[in-house]
């Protein structure tokens, strides 16, 4: 099953099965999609408009669209004027990451936390971005990855909210 915007961009995907109590539950939390019809509508003009790009990444990420949201946000990363704007590429990439994490792929938050660490180390962001990274490992099973990332956050962050939950998660591991 493919869902799909009113100009039939897709938005979602599902493969196999799925009960008829459980297309229920996806059709009844589908959004309102006003905002992501007009801008897709305005990217069917300039598919390569920046703030149009970002804008759709983030309602579709509200929306619960986190795999299309990425996609959204991969073409906005590779805009020129996206380049030059460091505050708004971390973002962008601290939100993939959380695209990835609903997603439960592991693989994908940890690829991009770590490329947001590397590019990023000074980043006033850097506890929920090593936060991310640690849930990221915990997910794709690699249990000494995620300890480390998350006693890394504990240790250089004490106070923050990040590590009360890198606390917690630790006990979990």
């Amino acid at each position: 099953l493919v869902w799909t915007n009113s100009y039939g961009t897709p938005l979602a995907y599902h493969r196999g099965l799925l009960e008829a109590e459980d297309l229920g539950r996806v059709l009844e939390a589908m959004p309102d999609l006003a905002e992501i019809n007009r801008l897709d509508r305005n990217l069917q003009k300039d598919k390569n408009n920046l703030a149009d790009l970002l804008n759709l990444g983030h309602s579709l990420r509200e929306s619960g669209f986190y795999e299309t949201s990425s996609t959204y946000f991969e073409r906005a990363l590779k805009q020129k004027a996206a380049k030059g704007d460091a505050a708004m590429r971390e973002s962008v990439l601290f939100d993939m990451g959380q695209n990835a994490l609903q997603m439960e792929d592991g693989k994908g938050a940890a690829s991009t936390f770590e490329r947001s660490a590397k590019e990023f180390p000074k980043s006033s962001r850097m506890p929920d971005v090593l936060l991310g990274l640690g849930k990221a490992y915990a997910l794709d099973d690699k249990a000494d990855k995620a300890r480390k990332s998350l006693n890394t956050v504990i240790a250089d962050y004490p106070d923050s909210a990040a590590a009360a939950e890198a606390r917690t998660l630790l006990k979990a591991l």
